[in-house]
């Protein structure tokens, strides 16, 4: 923990806002759609005191979320969630952000006490051109005295050329209303899924911010009590583009049977792993992997990798995760990794050799096939003798 970790007693704020009063004051939906947010560094803390905290969580648009302990607990947060007082998904980030700080995983913020922060403008101003905080607090004082009617009238103008306000104002406006016009939000998932053949390196940030605005806005559909619609269409987001983030997404809005959810995903992925589709991106088994190990199905996940190939470090981790009933696999897995790593004459990957060595070595006499170690052992000595650091470390395991 950093040093300006102890400048800042949290045990206020925790005492309070601990894990327990969060499972309390929240569901688990609720409690799961915020860990995806903090998880994903969506929580920037922008005041911090001993009995205070300030944060804004960036989902769709960017929320406020407060803890004060100071006189009596209260928390409150922008979002249309938290109107009536309700612990929403970026309340729980924040105070997750919190348990991170105080368990020392996450560096405390770099910000000045709560009682003596800037105003909100001055804290993003960039101090640059129309940037500036004169030039933004110039636009707002004149915006503040424009009627309705003028106002409608420059977002209007401004949408005709900004597909992506246009798109925003449009899911917003069926976010807070029925019926929901599903066909569109479908086209729009399109849109933004979009790939002519492959995404480009450079447009890669740009797709990528397109498919989570989407997202977040999905998740504003839950927030307003649209459950049915915001399930049909993170369902829709998943089959177009399978992944692991969008079947978490999707099961986590889903209440009932999620076991039959999953199986029907899984299979899902099964049948589009390799198909060729112009416009979405090609789904690699990979991806099928990786869906099948988060599920805990190991055994289907090695099925998967040993008919259609994944990256080699995640078949040494599904190895690892199968050694005690698949020895015989695991050291299959473990042997020519192990020559990879001495191939890379480097003394971290010669450690990194060893270790997994050991490993052979003890599932080898569990297997009784200790002639597969003492073979791995005899290459090791014979072959790579001029690598002396390697034999070095041979030498201290007594091989």
């Amino acid at each position: 923990m950093s040093e300006c970790t102890a400048l800042i007693d949290l045990s206020s704020l925790l005492d309070i806002f601990d894990p327990d009063t969060v499972h309390r004051l929240a569901t688990d939906r609720v409690i799961r759609r915020g860990e995806s947010y903090r998880n994903a560094g969506a929580v920037k803390i922008t005041a911090l005191t001993t009995t205070a905290i300030t944060a804004d969580v960036q989902g769709t648009h960017r929320y406020e979320v407060r803890f004060d302990v100071s006189e009596h607990p209260e928390w409150s947060c922008s979002c249309p969630a938290a109107v009536d007082g309700d612990f929403c998904k970026h309340c729980v980030a924040v105070a997750l952000e919190l348990a991170m700080i105080d368990a020392g995983a996450t560096d405390p913020p770099l910000v000045l006490p709560a009682d003596a922060q800037p105003t909100r403008a001055l804290r993003r101003g960039t101090g640059d051109g129309d940037n500036s905080v004169v030039g933004r607090q110039g636009i707002v004082g004149y915006l503040e005295q424009l009627p309705t009617e003028r106002l409608i009238e420059l977002l209007i103008e401004q949408t005709d050329s900004d597909w992506k306000l246009r798109e925003r104002l449009l899911l917003e406006a069926d976010a807070g209303h029925r019926p929901v016009d599903l066909d569109r939000w479908v086209r729009r998932i399109d849109e933004a899924m979009f790939v002519d053949d492959y995404v480009d390196w450079r447009a890669a940030d740009g797709w990528t911010n397109g498919v989570y605005f989407v997202l977040d806005a999905i998740d504003d559909l839950l927030t307003g009590g649209h459950d049915d619609e915001a399930i049909r269409l993170y369902l829709d987001d998943f089959e177009g583009a399978p992944s692991l983030r969008s079947l978490e997404r999707y099961l986590n809005a889903t209440s009932d049977d999620r076991d039959a959810h999953l199986d029907a995903a899984i299979e899902h992925v099964r049948g589009q792993v390799g198909s060729s589709c112009t416009s979405r991106p090609t789904v690699s088994n990979e991806v099928l992997v990786e869906i099948l190990m988060w599920a805990g199905r190991d055994d289907d996940a090695w099925a998967a990798a040993t008919t259609g190939g994944c990256s080699p470090s995640r078949r040494i981790d599904l190895a690892k995760r199968r050694e005690s009933s698949h020895p015989i696999d695991a050291i299959d897995t473990f042997e020519p990794q192990i020559f990879r790593s001495i191939e890379a004459k480097n003394n971290q990957s010669y450690a990194a050799a060893v270790d997994l060595m050991a490993r052979v070595e003890r599932l080898a006499a569990a297997a009784r096939v200790p002639e597969r170690f003492d073979t791995i052992v005899h290459v090791a000595r014979t072959t790579h003798k001029p690598k002396r650091n390697l034999q070095k470390l041979l030498g201290q395991r007594g091989w």
